[in-house]
């Protein structure tokens, strides 16, 4: 974003003058005088009660206009972002509001100034929108609990409390009857739940940055419909410690569906619902589905990668081992595990040695019956994801994984949780990868991985599978894609070669260097 001043660019400024907190005359002087300094010119246009920020965009849409910057709350930048929906035309966003969800979500910084620098010099990126009944929203839609704290919190509450307001209505609510829902996702057979709320996510963080929803992604098409069961106090202490530590997923008051359209009708009689802030009249019936990649909006370049900027080259990349420095991890928890069950540990030494053997000879020379195996595995599954937060990732990562993630698109292919996944990635800094695809199942990846190349309609000759395993080489032959395998993690560099993958990488430096792609230099 150097030398930015000396730019042109044209514009209309969508303002509400009211959004947040602070005298709207010099919001309005420091917006312009920024904006100024930045190289702007356009319309400067202020909302008021009888013309709303979707009617002046609709306008300037009319006028020719294909730049437009939105600045205010949640529910002024939805109100814009509606407007624009499979428009040509790019969304800005400047945070003025008291939650600022979606700028949270789309990390645009909340100071005015580097807010506006994206708003005008950004990164267009399309996004995915939804749509509850006849409401779009591009956070959240949401029916129960959260419809009515959103009624409960006021333009005059929000002024005096700013986020606490939403605590008040939160508490003020808590204790009001729950739902019963049926639920139909997409074409599966309906389900009856008991529930205080019910939310369809786009995106997972809400109010003070908290994350909710960890599997949701702008841009994945589908939708996460997560099922708030908590109902006394306690319960309700219980979900908001695990939101606050991030492990909201451990809550036994929590459950999270993917769809893409979602029914739910309303057993119990006649509820509010919201999106993305606004509440709406009582309905018997929601009807809630995405849009994909409906809207363009200015982001930073390392937020969402275009797929213009991407060649065709798929990489796909198992977890445990390869992005993820396991090996030590998972021998603890064998050996704990073997005390406890009685079984003889492994030494380091045998570690070593079990390096140079498939996962079939292991599993051979493993002193444990092979009907306890599964329980086993199981087991260790469960103390994996306990000590989750001790797992490192291999050094040298972060930056490779950034460079490959504007030439490629990139995959995560792992029997792992996904959530568990997703939070390593965020905590070590790697999130750069388009979706985790997670299956549990201990054996067949071959299969797995032609499960992920018919989900996202991926060309074989597309794709590259990276792994560090000799079956991560037998399962990209059996799904009939290319392999490269990478010697820094579990089956040795010599067992690994003598498998014959298709390209053996000894460093992530070699890994940012390897041309896997001809045309994808």
């Amino acid at each position: 974003m150097e030398n930015q001043a000396k730019k042109i660019i044209t514009a209309t400024l969508i303002v509400n003058p009211v959004s947040g907190v602070g005298n709207p005359l010099e919001r309005r002087k420091l917006l312009k005088s920024l904006a100024k300094d930045l190289g702007w010119v356009g319309n400067y246009i202020e909302t008021i009660k009888e013309i709303s920020a979707n009617q002046i965009a609709k306008t300037e849409i009319a006028r020719g206009i294909t730049h437009i910057i939105a600045c205010g709350g949640d529910g002024t930048i939805m109100e814009v972002l509606e407007a624009l929906l499979d428009k040509k035309v790019v969304l800005g966003i400047v945070p003025l509001g008291t939650g600022n969800i979606l700028a949270r979500n789309l990390s645009i910084p909340l100071d005015t100034n580097e807010a506006l620098k994206i708003a005008f010099f950004g990164n267009p990126r399309l996004i995915d929108a939804g749509k509850a009944n006849d409401n779009y929203f591009s956070i959240i839609a949401g029916i129960g609990l959260d419809a009515e704290i959103m009624r409960s919190t006021g333009r005059e509450v929000k002024d005096r409390w700013g986020l606490f307001a939403y605590v008040v209505a939160a508490i003020k609510n808590l204790l009001n009857k729950h739902g019963t829902y049926e639920i139909k996702l997409d074409n599966k057979k309906p389900f009856t739940v008991k529930a205080k709320t019910i939310m369809a996510s786009n995106m997972g963080k809400l109010m003070g940055g908290v994350e909710i929803i960890p599997s949701t992604h702008p841009q994945s098409g589908s939708l996460q419909l997560c099922i708030i069961k908590a109902r006394s106090l306690n319960s309700w202490m219980n979900l908001t410690i695990s939101a606050l530590s991030g492990k909201i997923e451990k809550s036994n008051y929590y459950a999270v569906y993917e769809a893409k359209k979602i029914e739910i009708d309303v057993l119990s009689g006649k509820k509010l619902y919201e999106c993305d802030g606004d509440h709406f009249p009582p309905t018997q019936h929601l009807s809630i589905q995405i849009y994909p990649k409906a809207v363009s909006v200015m982001v930073k370049q390392d937020v969402i990668t275009s797929e213009e900027e991407k060649g065709k080259g798929v990489l796909l990349f198992d977890f445990d081992g390869t992005l993820a420095d396991s090996l030590d991890m998972i021998a603890t928890i064998y050996n704990s595990l073997a005390k406890k069950h009685n079984y003889p540990s492994i030494s380091a030494k045998k570690i070593e040695e079990l390096r140079g053997l498939s996962m079939k000879d292991i599993i051979t020379q493993l002193p444990i019956s092979k009907i306890k195996l599964p329980f086993l595995y199981a087991e260790g599954r469960g103390e994996f994801k306990k000590n989750l937060e001790f797992l490192k990732p291999f050094p040298g990562l972060s930056s490779v994984l950034s460079d490959l993630s504007k030439k490629y698109t990139m995959g995560i292919v792992t029997s792992n949780d996904s959530t568990n996944v997703k939070k390593f990635l965020l905590f070590h800094k790697l999130d750069y990868f388009d979706f985790i695809y997670s299956d549990k199942s201990l054996f067949g990846k071959g299969k797995i991985i032609r499960k992920v190349l018919k989900k996202y309609d991926f060309s074989k000759n597309d794709v590259i599978y990276v792994g560090d395993e000799i079956r991560d080489i037998d399962a990209a032959r059996e799904a009939g894609i290319r392999m490269a395998s990478v010697s820094w993690g579990f089956n040795s560099k010599v067992i690994l070669k003598s498998n014959k993958p298709d390209f053996l990488v000894d460093s992530p430096s070699q890994l940012a260097s390897t041309a896997f792609f001809k045309k994808v230099e």
